[in-house]
């Protein structure tokens, strides 16, 4: 089964006073990018979250979301400095006394100076957390990939039917080139017969002329490569994976046989349907471009 690179998941943590959530998001990208915005406590675990995805995931841009909690404790402990608000009583203290001021030193004018507070954070046990960030992340991941399935299987049942048009529109350029090839020869023929005529041109050498000149319009050979190209894009939508750089590369082919056909092709019929050919290996460029 072949993958979309478009999906999401996203998975929830409450447990033992952990509260955790991981939300994953994923669009196409020619390689694998992984931008993850993670709690600032917890920026020591980006490396190895980052890794897991690494292994689950081959293609994309993926951009994730990790918030977290702790309901079962504080993370920080808050104290008062008691010798800073000594300082800070007596000096108020003396202000007042001296200066023959009005108020009080109450609890709001003590709370209001920040030097009597102390802060002081908690080590977090890392190794523990990391388990239930591995937990999270393992299961948004099953749900975005589950969805990059779905997305890619519908995917799979479009480019099989597009790549059958292009095998068909090839098809009929094999069927209709011979006679074609035949009646551009019978043409140049007549054309040349009226030189034959001049002396200093020999006959088999304008034959010869003739017969070069609707060879190279054969195009027998590119319509059995593009058949050929057809087949293997089939085949690797039924080998499934990450297939996506392979059917790009094979839809380059497609295009140059395109492209060769089309030089060749000294005919108005043939012409407009190389035409269409071309948009169809450009429909399914496109489409390619989300496989991962």
């Amino acid at each position: 089964m072949i993958h979309s690179m478009t999906g999401y998941g996203r998975a929830e943590i409450r447990e033992d006073g952990v509260d955790l959530s991981v939300e994953l998001r994923s669009v196409n990208h020619r390689f694998l990018d992984i931008s993850l915005r993670l709690p600032k406590s917890l920026a020591s675990l980006e490396a190895r979250a980052k890794e897991l995805i690494g292994r689950r995931l081959s293609r994309g841009r993926v951009s994730g979301t990790l918030a977290w909690g702790n309901s079962g404790g504080d993370t920080e402990a808050i104290s008062i400095d008691r010798e800073v608000a000594d300082r800070y009583h007596a000096l108020l203290c003396d202000l007042k006394a001296n200066y023959d001021l009005a108020g009080e030193v109450d609890l709001t004018t003590m709370a209001a100076r920040p030097d009597i507070w102390k802060v002081e954070r908690r080590e977090l046990d890392l190794d523990a957390l990391w388990t239930y960030v591995d937990r999270g992340l393992e299961q948004s991941l099953d749900e975005l990939i589950d969805t990059r399935a779905r997305e890619g299987k519908e995917l799979a049942k479009d480019l099989s039917e597009r790549v059958n048009v292009i095998r068909r529109m090839g098809e009929e350029i094999a069927v209709w080139m011979p006679q074609k090839t035949e009646n551009a020869r019978d043409k140049l023929c007549e054309r040349l017969e009226k030189l034959i005529s001049m002396p200093e041109i020999p006959p088999e050498r304008l034959a010869m002329e003739a017969t070069i000149l609707a060879d190279r319009m054969d195009c027998t050979e590119e319509c059995v490569r593009l058949r050929i190209h057809c087949d293997h894009f089939h085949q690797y939508l039924l080998e499934g994976g990450p297939v996506g750089r392979k059917l790009n590369f094979l839809l380059q082919e497609m295009g140059r046989e395109s492209n060769t056909i089309g030089s060749k092709a000294n005919d108005a019929e043939v012409s407009q349907q190389v035409v269409r050919l071309k948009e169809e290996v450009e429909k399914l460029r496109e489409q390619v471009q989300n496989i991962e």
